[in-house]
């Protein structure tokens, strides 16, 4: 039976060591809840590759991509929750093959775990994956369709994955899970894609059958008591604010405000609270493929449901996808035309938004489109991982506590384990330790 310690911060730093580290796989009360420093994924279009950064440094630690993991047109990943998987859609294009295709990569190792092969040329453009990471939806803008694929089968048997097609609206571009899974809405921007007939289709995913189609909508975010969602219109320059009940009930009453937002609103955001939506602002780059003259991110307050603030990015970024850091301390910004990612800080977004972007990542592919984050609390080597996973296999161990334990004594060198070091300071801390100790007991 593993003794219980009390880890009372009123011991000396060496006796908390000894007994949490060297003797105290039990000692729950060691938890420390770290300022995250994720695994940021970014499918770079026409690159072929998906690359990884380090939010510790903010910049690409890893790129995936080579013959042993064959992209063709990658965009819209999506991470399963375990963060073990990452899924990436292959559009492809007519002159190039392998195309339609969907990759599972092994975010342990980056490396290919399975390919699932849906209709030639449907066009797979994004993925959403359920919260309990049982189904992924793909919306195929080439076909019209959602393919609706079995992830545990994806990794057995891929020929069996696709578990069902369901026709959907012209030329669809994205999905949005609901937070309880029970819904996923599928946004289509119409053939030719050029505003005139938006709409978003509600699956049930019970059963995977449409329950509705409601024209004139574009869902993108989703506050977390899935209340409401806020519908992007780029052609309008606008952004609907969408009460999620009555897209089933009153489907001409859904849009309870419209808010009026400049050049070409496209992708958006929600913070973890459901405080704020971020939108990213592309201008002519979403329409006509050149550089934007005004490239921005504007943050909606959605207690109020107006514009809080509005960050500017330099004019010709062009920026695409966003998604919220777990912790809700950053914004993290695909530009498809400079090929970069910014980075926002989302306290300064609203209080100092002229000071908000603190960094510009420079590596990313070319023609980035999608953006998907790792809620594990260290990226090492391009991997994800928590606190004192030395091996980066998911697990640690009382080998591995030890290891830290040597390396914050000066016994070891800092690459003996550098998952253990959170903060980036080449040692290793008490409240490190006591981290690893608890990721130990409650898994990483």
């Amino acid at each position: 039976m593993i003794q219980r310690f009390e880890c009372s911060t009123g011991l000396s730093w060496w006796l908390r060591l000894t007994l949490c580290a060297a003797g105290a796989l039990g000692c729950a009360l060691c938890s420390v809840t770290p300022a995250g420093a994720y695994c940021v994924y970014v499918a770079n279009s026409e690159s072929d590759s998906v690359s990884v950064i380090d939010t510790a440094t903010n910049s690409v630690s890893a790129t995936i991509g080579n013959a042993a993991v064959l992209f063709n047109h990658p965009s819209g990943p999506a991470l399963t929750p375990d963060t073990r998987f990452l899924y990436v859609a292959n559009r492809g294009s007519l002159d190039r093959v392998p195309g339609s295709t969907v990759s599972v990569i092994a975010t342990a190792a980056n490396t290919l775990a399975a390919t699932v092969e849906l209709a030639p040329g449907s066009g797979p453009y994004s993925v959403a994956i359920t919260p309990d990471g049982a189904v992924a939806y793909v919306a195929n803008q080439f076909a019209d369709t959602v393919s609706v694929i079995d992830t545990a089968k994806a990794l057995a048997d891929p020929s069996t994955a696709v578990i069902k097609t369901i026709p959907v609206g012209p030329y669809p571009v994205g999905v949005a899970i609901s937070p309880d899974g029970g819904f996923a809405y599928v946004s289509s921007c119409g053939a030719p894609c050029d505003g005139s007939a938006l709409s978003v289709t509600v699956v049930d995913t019970t059963d995977n059958e449409v329950r509705t189609t409601v024209p004139g909508l574009f869902i993108r975010a989703i506050t977390p008591d899935g209340q409401f969602a806020y519908s992007p219109n780029g052609f309008a320059d606008t952004v609907q604010v969408i009460d999620t009940a009555k897209v089933l009930t009153e489907p001409t009453h859904a849009v309870i405000k419209t808010i009026s937002v400049a050049n070409f609103p496209y992708a958006a955001a929600m913070t973890p609270s459901g405080r704020f939506a971020y939108v990213t602002q592309c201008g002519e780059f979403c329409l006509s493929d050149e550089p934007s003259s005004a490239s921005s991110v504007s943050v909606i307050d959605t207690g109020t449901n107006t514009v809080a603030a509005t960050v500017s990015l330099p004019p010709t970024s062009g920026p695409t996808s966003i998604a919220i850091a777990p912790d809700g301390t950053f914004a993290h910004v695909t530009n498809g035309w400079s090929q970069t990612a910014a980075v926002i800080d989302t306290a300064k977004a609203v209080t100092d938004p002229t000071h908000a972007v603190i960094a510009t990542i420079q590596g990313v592919g070319e023609r980035p489109e999608g953006i998907a984050i790792a809620p594990l609390p260290m990226c090492v080597d391009g991997h994800p991982t928590c606190v004192g996973d030395c091996g980066v296999d998911r697990r640690i161990t009382v080998d591995e506590l030890l290891a830290m334990v040597n390396i914050a004594l000066g016994n070891a060198e800092i690459s003996g384990c550098n998952a253990g070091d959170r903060d980036g300071s080449g040692q290793i801390t008490i409240d490190e330790i006591l981290t690893a100790v608890n990721n130990a007991l409650n898994g990483c």
